[in-house]
This record gives C-alpha cells, sequence and structure tokens, in this order.
C-alpha cells in the first residue's frame, strides 16, 4: 500500500510542475519556436506597415528617401513586385521591428525571377513632407 501512494504521489508531483502538460509549446530539449503572433497591418499610402510605425513616406530632404521593395501584407516578407518611395526612418524602423516580431522559423517565399524595375521608381525625392518617385502617377 505503501509502494502506490509513493507512485500516486510522484505522478501527481510530475503533473503539477509541467511534465504531463499538452499545452502545444516546444518540448524541452528541442529547437522548435512558436511564431509570435504579429498584429493585423495597416495601410498607409498603399504600403503595409504597423500601427505606431513611423510614416512611411514622411520625409525632410531628398535624403530622407528612398525608392526600394516594401513589407508584404505579412510584415515579415517582402513584396518583390514593385518598387515603392518610402523614408528611410521608417525602413530602419520596419527592420528593427521585423528582427524582434518576425519568428526565426517564419520562411518567406522564394522571390520571382529578377526583372529590372523601371528607373523611374528609383529617382525619389521629397515633395511636399512626402517621398515620391519620378514615375507618372
Amino acid at each position: 500500500m505503501r509502494t502506490v501512494f509513493m507512485i500516486l504521489l510522484l505522478v501527481l508531483s510530475a503533473c503539477s510542475k509541467g511534465g504531463g502538460s499538452t499545452s502545444g509549446g516546444p518540448v524541452p530539449g528541442t529547437t522548435e519556436q512558436t511564431p509570435r503572433p504579429t498584429p493585423p497591418p495597416t495601410q498607409v499610402d498603399g504600403i503595409y506597415t504597423v500601427v505606431g510605425a513611423p510614416d512611411p513616406r514622411a520625409c525632410a530632404v531628398d535624403a530622407d528617401c528612398i525608392g526600394d521593395t516594401i513589407p508584404a501584407q505579412d510584415l515579415c516578407c517582402q513584396d518583390p513586385h514593385s518598387v515603392v518611395p518610402h523614408a528611410r526612418a521608417w525602413r530602419t524602423w520596419m527592420t528593427d521591428w521585423r528582427t524582434r516580431s518576425c519568428a526565426a522559423a517564419h520562411t518567406c517565399p522564394p522571390p520571382p525571377n529578377p526583372a529590372r524595375p523601371a528607373e523611374c521608381g528609383f529617382a525619389v525625392s521629397c515633395k511636399d513632407s512626402r517621398c515620391v518617385n519620378a514615375c507618372p502617377p
């Protein structure tokens, strides 16, 4: 009887310490990572961004702007299909946010075959405090 009591005590002790947990988390000793949830994206001037991020197109001088690809709707991958004018400050902020918020296990689709974007997409400037490119509207 004493042996049965000791076994029951050990089982209850292991369960109370989480040894029998089925929470869906990684198993101790494995490298599986649970992706962190990302907030729903918002759009500012057609650019997916995070609530609380700087304005993606805000600028004071031409040097504040860059023409490059932007985040896709999931915010963790780049949208490789278009070159869009945006602020360097926003790009830096998004890079830092991605480092903190996108799981290392997050995979992005492979980029498409290279195609040279229109040169006007890279000719950026700051007009009326907004980053713009030289492409016709």
